[in-house]
């Protein structure tokens, strides 16, 4: 059995985030895109910050950067729909990660709006939810969404981010 040695901690911030940054990019996650309709048009963004926090009521939490362009938009709706990402759907993860996104975001893969939200028809997982609670912390926001419709492909098969690359769930 091997050990490693922790290093002391340390107050040096720009070590602590780096070593978090790395830490953290050993954490797989499913990519998943959260959109939305409102006054302005369909939107979204990838996230790789989901989390299963409730089934009483039954609710998720995402965290959004606050300097982000969904974050204004997000509160400004009461519903959206978070469409976690099957492995062949790369390309939708690529288009909305883009940092100067538009409404074309929507071109690859086929949508339907399902609650007032577009709903990625294929997706492994999509959620429909209420915006339920926000908590402010550092950069970024963390929503609280009571879900209120669900949809799964039968087969599982989810598109992971880690180490800076997709990947694929290995066959077990």
């Amino acid at each position: 059995m091997s050990s490693s040695t922790a290093l002391p901690p340390t107050d040096d911030d720009t070590t602590l985030v780096d070593g978090l940054r790395h830490a953290m990019r050993r954490l797989a996650a499913s990519v998943s895109v959260v959109t939305l309709r409102d006054a302005q048009g369909a939107a979204g963004a990838t996230v790789s910050a989901l989390c299963s926090l409730s089934f009483d009521p039954p609710s998720v939490l995402i965290a959004l950067n606050q300097s982000g362009s969904m974050h204004d938009r997000i509160l400004a709706v009461d519903t959206y729909a978070i469409n976690i990402l099957y492995a062949d759907q790369e390309d939708v993860s690529r288009t909305f990660g883009a940092p100067n996104r538009t409404a074309d975001c929507f071109k690859p893969g086929a949508w339907e709006d399902i609650m007032g939200a577009p709903c990625l028809i294929g997706a492994q997982s999509t959620l429909v939810c209420r915006r339920a609670a926000e908590l402010p912390h550092g950069s970024h926001r963390v929503i609280v969404g009571e879900v209120l419709w669900t949809r799964s492909r039968a087969e599982v098969n989810p598109l992971l981010y880690a180490d800076g690359g997709y990947r694929e769930l290995s066959a077990l």
